[in-house]
């Protein structure tokens, strides 16, 4: 898949997670209770998984507020945004490659991706 078309479907998935988000609201109400779609444990990013799949579960749970977690140096950290890294490495999915001040670069289950941290 290219850059473009993924980018591309990144913002028409946000796009419709935004009105699905907006319906519900407007349904049920912007409680606590209502804003708990999503469980703790489903806002870890599995590292391991395929760049694509990582990009798009934080892009989707970025949607109304920052909420993707990544657990990385022993602790769980919030991320706000994946970038395409030009790295190449043969590390094993989930190993930092590189450390920076905002975040790290990590290899997925096929390229390596960078973590931007809030």
């Amino acid at each position: 898949m290219s850059s473009t078309s993924e980018l591309t479907e990144l913002h028409e998935l946000i796009g419709s997670l935004r009105r699905c988000v907006t319906s519900l609201a407007s349904k049920y109400g912007d409680s606590p209770a209502t804003r708990r779609i999503v469980t703790d444990a489903e806002r870890i990013l599995d590292l391991t998984e395929p760049a694509r799949v990582i990009r798009r579960k934080c892009a989707a749970l970025n949607v109304t507020s920052p909420s993707a977690q990544a657990e990385l140096d022993g602790a769980t950290h919030l991320i706000l945004r994946t970038d395409p890294s030009d790295l190449s490495s043969s590390a094993a999915p989930g190993t930092v490659l590189e450390r920076h001040d905002d975040g790290w670069t990590i290899q997925t289950a096929d390229h390596a991706l960078r973590l931007t941290r809030g």
